[in-house]
Formats: C-alpha cells, structure tokens, sequence
C-alpha cells in the first residue's frame, strides 16, 4: 500500500454478503472490506445478500451476476479504448500515503520573517500562544495560522471559517509583499516539495517537485489539478483526514444527508456502479426498442402471413378447378373412343350406305329439275296472262282517270258559271235597289244624292243623267244574268256527260280487276301444288344429306381415330402440365407460409427474448442503481465508519456513549446516539438532545474514525493530524480523555501517525501537559508573531 499497489486474493467464487458485516460488536476492525473486493466480486455480494433476504432467487441472481460482469467488463473496455480522459472505473482507490515533513513559511499572515516549522516524528505536540502586545490574550497571535500553512500549500485554502468576506490576499503579511509557503515531504516514498507564493496585487506562483521531477506546469490552476490529483486536496478529504480546525472538526456529525454521502464518497468510488448503471438502462432501452421494432416486423409478417394464405387459398381453387377441366377431358375422351369403337358401323357397310344414299340423291336432283321446268312453264304462261290483263287493266285505269279528270273539268266550269250567275244576281239585286230609290227620291221630292258620292244633286240635267245611268246598269245587269244561265245550263249538260263517261270506266275497270284476280288464283293454285311436290322432295333430299354428312364424319372419325386419339393426348398432357404448375405454384405458397411462418416465430422468439433481457436489464438497472449495489455499497461504507468510530467513541466516552449509523429504507443516513442506562441498558436518543460535551465526544470520535477509515482503506494515510482545539466544551474528564487518546493513538500503528499537533489554550493545556511530547510556542511581539520551538526537539531528533 504504501508503494500505491493494490493486490486482490480472493475466491473464485464471490465472498458472502453474511460475512461483509461484524459478528462481534466490541471488534474493532472488518473482517471483509468491500473496497478489497472487486466490482464484479461486490455486486455478486450484494446479489448474495439479496437471495438471503428473499428478495430474489439464486437463478435470478447468477443471470444478474453475469450480466453485470458482462456490463463491467464492456464499460472497463469502452474507458480503456477511449482517448477522453475519464476516471479509472475499479473499485479499489488509489493508495495516497502522505509524510509531512516541515513547512516554512515568509510574509504569511503576521509571520514576515521565514520560520520552518518541523512536521515529522514530533509525537504529540501543543502548538500554544503568547500575546506579548496584549498581556495574556493568546488569540490571534497566529498558532492556527502557521498549523494551516500546510493545507494553504497544497489546496490554496486555510480552515473554513464562517465568515464570508475573507480574501486570498488577506494571507500576505502587512508589511510583506508577498506571502510564501513551502512544504516538504514525501508521497508514497517519493519527495516532494510544494511552493505556493501570493503576491497581494497578482495571482502568485505555485511550484511542484515530485522525486527530483519538476512537474509544474505552465499556469497555476494547472499545476494545481496535478496536486489535486495526488494529494486528494481538491476533496475535503485533506480537511477530514488532516486538518482538523476549529470550525470544521464537527462538520461529519452536522452534515446533512446530502452532505455525508459527499464525504463518504472520497471513501468509495460509486462511479463504476452510476456509470455501469447507466450503461445498462442503455442497453435496456435498446432492447425495449428493439422488441417494438419485432413486434412493428412481425405484425407486417403477420400481413404477408395473411397473403400468403389467401394465395394458398386461390392456388387450390385453381388445382380443384383445373383437376376438374383433367377429368372431363379424359371423361370425354373415353367416352368418344368407346362411340367410335362401340356404336360405328363398319367402313365397307357405311361405303355401301354411301353409295345407296348417293344414288337416291341423284334420282332426287333428277326430280327436282322436272319439277322446276314445270313450275317454270307454269309461271310463264301465267305471268304472259297476267300481263295481258295488266295492260288491259292500265287501259281501263286510263279511261277511268281521263273521265275522271273530264269530269273535274265539267265540275269546275260548273262551278265557275254558278260563281257568276250568283254574281249577275247580286249586280242585278243592286240595280234595282237603286232604280227603287231613285223613283223613291223622285215622288217625294226630296234632294237626290249621288249613289256613288253621296254628294246632293242640284240640277235637273244632273238628275236626268243619273237616272239614264241607273237604267242602263239596270238593263246591262239583266243581260248579264240571263247569260250566266245560259251558261250555266250549257256546263251542267257537260257535267252530267262526264259523270256519265266516269261512270262507264268504273264499270269497265271493276270487270277488268275481276278477270286479274282470277288469272292470279288460278296461277298461284297450279304453282302452289308444284312447289309443294317440290319441298317434299327438298326435304328428303336434306335427311339424305345430312345422313350422308353423318356417314362421312364417321368415315373420318374411323379414317382419323390415331389423329384424334394425339390431339386429345396432346390435350391431355397440356391440362396435366397446367395442373402440374398449379400444384407447384400450391407448393411455393405452402413454402412461402412455412418461410413466413417460421420467421414470425423466430421473431417472436426474439421479441420475447429482447423482453425477458428487457425485464432482466430492468432488474440489473435496479442492482446496479442507487437502491441496489450502491446502497449496498453505501451501506458498507457506513457499517466500516460506525465500526472505525467506536473505539475512538469508547475511548473518549468511557463506553457511556454511542452513535448508531445505518442507511434507511430510502437511502437516507440516520445517525441516533445513545447513552448508557446505569442498569447497563443503552437507550437511544436524537443528537440535538445531546450536551455540549457529549457532542464534542461524538463529532471528535467521528472525526477520528473518518480518518481511521480513510487511512484503512488507503485513501490518504498521512503522518500528520492537527486539531485545533479540539477540547471545546468539554469537561475536565473529557479533557483528560482526549489527551489519553491522542496519546494513544501517537504510540500505535492504526493511523501510523507521527505528528498530532493540538492547538490549544493555556489554561486547556495544562489539564493535559503531561500528554504533550513537545511544546512549541508562538510569540506575537511588535505585531509580527514568531515561533519558539520546544527545547527537547533536538534531543528527540536523536
């Protein structure tokens, strides 16, 4: 440990978890460690612990165990191949083994001239003050100044105080102008030397030499990550391990929750199981992706399932229907070969009937070419009569319509000289109205008025003329109607002479008619009984052909039996060859089916199996996570700092107290004191019940046993422990306990200390002189404080 090397001799099989916890309180040490196991050897612990409570079986915690070794073991591979800088992920922390060996100090709060101040193999020593400006006031002389020097040499920070304005320039002395601390010793046997400088009106210089190497670096906070590295200074480990001030030697007992675990985590690393744990919520998540991508895949299968059924389906159909169309095929063709075979004459017979029918059908063309010449001399003679009486029967038609149109002509005329007498009559009528009235006029001696004019007549001249005028129209108008009688009478002769003719013609017509339809009986009557002779014979004639027909497809069904027994094979064989591609097509469905229905269930194997992965990553996630391992893990850490803190606890409390830690049920951390009951029973009580003195007891315990367990477990184990004043509210037992303590543990290996230096008060100080190895003094004169070394430091050097 103290060269940095870790060595892991373990069982093959994993360490049970019944045997990570004491089996004897009033032990002061862990009979197993979980930090000296590795990661895979913790989780199969914790897995182990977990089938003893029930939780879960032992086949589900071997499946865990594997799983989680295969998540640690490709987590350690994707930090080893990667070129980020990410921290080491193993369980076990480096060893940091820390021996301070003097610090010097110049311009540093009110020491301005250098003092070195000796840190090793000093046993245990009272760094106290004296106040010279100020009688016996020793506050502020500068004794926690120049105790903390060391930790502002290699953090940059004195002891946290509660006061919030303070300055890094508030370290240069007044009257300095730069302050400079230098700390030697070594790390892991190595030397090293520190130099932090702070100048007031700039950033300083920090140096680090480490074995003979310079290894500072080109600016300060670079130089400061690489002490932070080695030396754990940018935790508060320094703080909780080494210096131990005033303000901050109870912070592990009034730390939250929150706050605790941060501590505690400077003592285990919790990394390895965060970054495993999230790695396998990764990779659980992928499965679950990867099952809904399955289930995506297998529903499209299921539709090409369906597919393929319904080809399958079609593909049948098609063989029952084609197997169908095979067997009417050959049902047919046997039937036509047992015809041909069966029910045909023979050749020479059907030849025979051939001939026979071939002769009849000549007699019968021979017949029906008599019957047409007669049917055709018949027609002849009957249409040369037809057509006589149709001439004469235009002739009559003709007369008829010339009498007719003679007749017309008469009617008209008729007509006309009707129209005219009627016409004279009415010309007539009027001129003898008018004759009237003018005798009328003339006997009643009125004024006559022309008839035309209606305009008066005056002279008698006038008068005279109209009468001669009216006369004359009188005797024309009489003229003129006795010669449209005369004409009248001459058209109504003419008229009933050509009804007469019209009359006539009719007569001769009708006769005509007469004749015509009778020649038309008389021919159809004679051609009616050759035509029916005529289809008689037609018809024997076509029963004959059509035997003959039949003879002869017979003839060539006999002729062509081996042709049409190859074409129907040919048929055949086709229909089977398209029967036979059905049924292969049938079997590339069924294949398809198979394919398809193999591949959903290879899928569906694979989705169940993504499912019960899921469902175990699930399960690992919750090992892995911070209710699984690491509670687990964190549990430990708490059991090994409640351990480490009771010898220090029975030390100071004279076995009358004790603080019980435990993490809850939802990972919080409870810390319960106790007392003990003068019966010897112990009975619990919360912390703010404590006194003063009992808090002291109970924070200073923690403090040391934090240490104990830092220095255990190899995560810094240095030479030195400073308390300041650490004998605050404590009674003069208490006192004398303490003392006896940090006596104690100066003379034994557990902490492999070499140097406590207890900052104390005088009257504090004197209750426990005998406990001191040496007494260093610091004296503040003139404002400027100085250090007086105890005078037994040579000789204890010897």
């Amino acid at each position: 440990r103290k060269n940095g090397i870790s060595v892991e001799i373990r069982d093959s099989q994993a360490i049970s978890a019944k045997t990570l916890h004491l089996t004897n309180e009033k032990d002061n040490d862990i009979k197993v460690d979980l930090e000296e196991l590795s990661a895979s050897a913790t989780l199969a612990a914790y897995l182990e612990n977990e089938v003893a409570d029930g939780t879960i079986d032992e086949s589900t915690a071997k499946e865990l165990v594997e799983k989680g070794e295969a998540i640690l073991q490709e987590l350690s591979d994707i930090i080893s191949n990667s070129t980020a800088p990410v921290k080491d992920v193993p369980s076990t922390m480096q060893m940091t083994d820390v021996d301070l060996e003097s610090v010097s100090i110049r311009g540093f709060g009110l020491f301005r001239e250098e003092s070195t101040y000796p840190l090793r193999n000093r046993g245990v020593v009272l760094l106290r003050g004296r106040n010279d400006d100020f009688g016996s006031d020793s506050n502020g002389v500068g004794k926690s100044t120049l105790a903390m020097a060391s930790l502002w040499a290699l953090s940059g920070s004195l002891d946290p105080r509660p006061a919030q304005d303070g300055k890094v320039g508030d370290v240069v002395n007044d009257l300095s102008k730069a302050a400079e601390v230098t700390l030697r010793g070594t790390l892991n046997s190595k030397p090293f030397i520190v130099k932090r400088t702070k100048i007031r009106s700039s950033a300083g210089s920090l140096s680090f030499t480490l074995d003979g190497v310079d290894l500072t670096r080109q600016s300060a906070t670079d130089t400061q990550k690489l002490i932070n590295e080695h030396f754990c200074s940018e935790s508060q480990l320094l703080v909780r391990t080494i210096f131990h001030g005033q303000h901050s030697i109870g912070g592990l007992l009034e730390a939250s929750d929150a706050k605790l675990k941060d501590e505690l985590s400077q003592l285990v690393s919790l990394e390895i199981w965060q970054q495993s744990a999230s790695l396998a919520r990764s990779k659980q998540r992928d499965l679950l992706r990867r099952a809904t991508e399955i289930d995506g895949m297998i529903s499209l299968r299921e539709k090409d399932k369906k597919v393929a059924y319904e080809k399958i389906i079609l593909a049948q159909t098609e063989i029952e229907r084609r197997q169908a169309i095979l067997d009417n095929a050959r049902a047919s063709f046997v039937g036509q070969k047992q015809e041909i075979i069966c029910s045909s004459p023979s050749a020479s017979t059907i030849e025979e009937e051939m001939n026979e029918l071939q002769s009849l059908m000549h007699q019968s063309d021979a017949e029906l070419s008599d019957l047409d010449e007669e049917l055709s001399a018949i027609m002849r003679r009957h249409n040369d009569e037809l057509l006589r009486l149709r001439s004469l029967l235009s002739g009559k038609v003709s007369i008829e319509n010339e009498a007719k149109g003679g007749m017309l002509s008469s009617q008209r005329m008729f007509d006309k000289t009707f129209i005219e007498l009627q016409s004279a009559e009415r010309h007539l009528s009027q001129c003898q109205l008018q004759w009237e009235d003018l005798c009328g006029q003339q006997s009643v001696s009125q004024d006559r008025r022309c008839n035309t004019c209606g305009q008066p007549i005056i002279s008698v001249d006038a008068q005279e003329r109209v009468a001669q005028n009216c006369e004359k129209s009188l005797s024309n108008a009489l003229s003129i109607r006795d010669e449209a009688k005369k004409a009248m009478s001459r058209a109504s002769l003419k008229r009933d002479a050509a009804q007469a003719a019209v009359d006539a013609a009719t007569v001769g017509l009708a006769e005509c008619l007469k004749d015509v339809s009778q020649a038309e009986k008389l021919g159809s009557h004679n051609t009616n009984d050759v035509r029916e002779r005529i289809r008689k014979v037609r018809s024997i004639q076509s029963e004959r052909s059509m035997h003959f027909a039949s003879l002869v497809k017979k003839s060539k069904k006999i002729s062509n039996y081996d042709l049409e027994k190859a074409r129907i094979d040919a048929d055949l064989s086709r229909l089977t060859e398209v029967l036979d591609a059905s049924r292969t097509a049938h079997e590339s469905c069924c294949r398809d089916l198979e394919m398809v229905q193999k591949n959903i269930a290879d899928l569906e194997k694979e989705r169940d199996t993504a499912s019960r992965d899921a469902a175990s990553s699930a399960m690992l996630v919750n090992a892995l996570g911070s209710k699984g391992v690491q509670a687990f893990v964190l549990q430990n850490i708490v059991d090994a700092l409640q351990v480490c803190s009771r010898p220090y606890m029975d030390e100071l409390s004279e076995g009358s107290l004790q603080l019980n830690i435990q993490v809850g049920s939802n990972d919080s951390i409870i810390k319960q004191a106790a007392t003990r009951n003068p019966d010897g029973t112990w009975a619990t009580r919360p912390l703010a019940s404590l006194s003063g003195g009992q808090w002291r007891r109970v924070s200073l315990s923690l403090s040391l046993g934090f240490a104990h367990l830092s220095s255990k477990r190899g995560n810094l184990r240095s030479s030195l422990l400073i308390m300041d004043e650490p004998l605050t509210h404590l009674d003069s037992t208490g006192r004398t306990s303490v003392g006896r303590l940090l006596r104690k543990i100066c003379n034994e290996d557990t902490l492999a200390l070499s140097t406590i230096l207890v900052i104390l008060q005088d009257i504090a100080a004197e209750e426990i002189e005998e406990c001191f190895d040496q007494v260093d003094e610091v004296v503040k004169s003139g404002g400027e404080s100085y250090l007086l070394l105890d005078a037994n430091m040579e000789n204890i050097d010897e």
